[in-house]
């Protein structure tokens, strides 16, 4: 991860697990973050020397990535915050599942409005907005998104969250179609389990960054 000073990301699922490493790990890279996240931040990243980071390079703002509305607004707070943006680290989402027959139908569809609706309208606006940029060395900008190694295979007990992250899978790959020829990078991070919502103990979220850096270092 290097050439990544001064560039504004937006990174939603900031308050914990993969979207906080991802904030944590950005900002020590050098880059300007605009957290977003539907609960509030208990603690910010911080920055290279272990002090806490400038109003310069973190933002914070409480987003329901599922209301289109919200999403717009953090966008636009991102435009402002960066002067544009370079980023887009698509991690919010939310865990559930267990066997079809079993699974109320209101969490089916709460399941994929976070997981699969949520990363769409964010997407879409963050696009929109690169869209309008100028490029930079060719490039408008970079999109990743969070999916799972369960958006790949059937689990056991899956059901809800595999089809709402192999939605993801497929979105991305129809993204990174679409927008290739215009200067933005589509890809997506199938990651394993690597945290839980649960976990925090501060021991937990070191390990929580020590595992993302680790896949970014590859």
């Amino acid at each position: 991860m290097r050439g990544l000073k001064g560039k504004c990301i937006v990174v939603t699922g900031a308050a914990s697990g993969i979207g906080w490493a991802c904030a944590h790990r950005l900002i020590a890279e050098g880059a300007r973050v605009v957290g977003a996240d539907i609960v509030d931040l208990p603690a910010g990243p911080l920055g290279p020397s272990g002090k806490p980071v400038t109003k310069r390079s973190w933002e914070f703002h409480l987003v329901d990535i599922a209301d289109e509305g919200s999403v717009l607004q953090l966008v636009a707070s991102a435009g402002r915050f960066g002067g544009r943006i370079d980023g887009l680290v698509n991690a919010a989402g939310v865990a559930s599942g267990g066997p079809v027959h079993m699974l109320p139908a209101e969490e089916w569809d709460r399941v994929l409005r976070v997981n699969l609706t949520g990363t769409y309208l964010v997407a879409k606006h963050v696009i929109n907005a690169m869209l309008g940029q100028p490029s930079v060395e060719g490039s408008r900008g970079a999109v990743v998104t969070v999916a799972s190694i369960e958006g790949l295979e059937g689990t056991a007990g899956g059901s809800v969250y595999s089809a709402s992250k192999g939605g993801v899978v497929i979105l991305t790959k129809s993204m990174a179609i679409d927008y290739a020829g215009r200067g933005i990078r589509v890809n997506a991070r199938c990651m394993s389990r690597l945290h839980r919502h649960s976990d925090d103990a501060a021991g937990v979220r070191g390990a929580r960054v020590g595992a993302v850096e680790s896949q970014c270092d590859r």
